[in-house]
């Protein structure tokens, strides 16, 4: 009985904070050690716990909270990981994953600079963004569904490629 109250009160705990976090309320998770130390806390804990289930209900729990982790794991990433870049001549940026959302995706550099996007796994729509002769700078509307993505950018020169959430 212990064991069950202390899996739902760490599913709870990592429940409220996920919807805060999503909703941008929480100062929970920050992108520090202090920030992201009690969801590893917890962590241990939880897999602690797992073994001490006794019944199908602890499981569940269990089951349950280890989806939890799962999201505020893609939470803290998408926090933590830059959501810009920049950089000269053709590079392959390291995969980003994009939370749930909409994006607006700026591109500067010189003109006919291309920057194209190739999904890996969840759902996005691919970008394919370039810079008109008469131009330094695009921007465009981007949807994420939770997606990792991997870019590539075509450029003569000097670029910046910044994703903006925009909801």
């Amino acid at each position: 009985m212990r064991h069950s109250f202390l899996i739902t009160l760490t599913f709870l705990f990592l429940i409220a904070n996920v919807v805060s976090a999503q909703e941008g309320t929480s100062p929970d998770l920050t992108c520090t050690f202090e920030g992201v130390e009690p969801f590893f806390e917890n962590w241990d804990k939880a897999v602690t716990n797992l073994g001490d289930a006794r019944n199908a209900q602890d499981i569940n729990l269990m089951y349950e909270t280890f989806l939890t982790f799962d999201l505020v794991f893609d939470t803290l990433r998408s926090m933590c990981n830059p959501l810009a870049w920049e950089g000269s001549g053709d590079k392959v940026l390291d995969p980003v994953f994009l939370d749930a959302g909409i994006y607006k995706l700026v591109f500067t550099g010189e003109r006919n600079d291309v920057v194209t996007g190739e999904t890996i796994s969840g759902e996005c729509f691919a970008p394919y963004t370039f810079i008109d002769a008469d131009q330094t700078q695009t921007e465009e509307i981007f949807r994420s569904s939770g997606c990792t993505m991997l870019f590539q950018v075509d450029a003569a020169g000097p670029w910046t490629v910044t994703f903006e959430r925009v909801s």
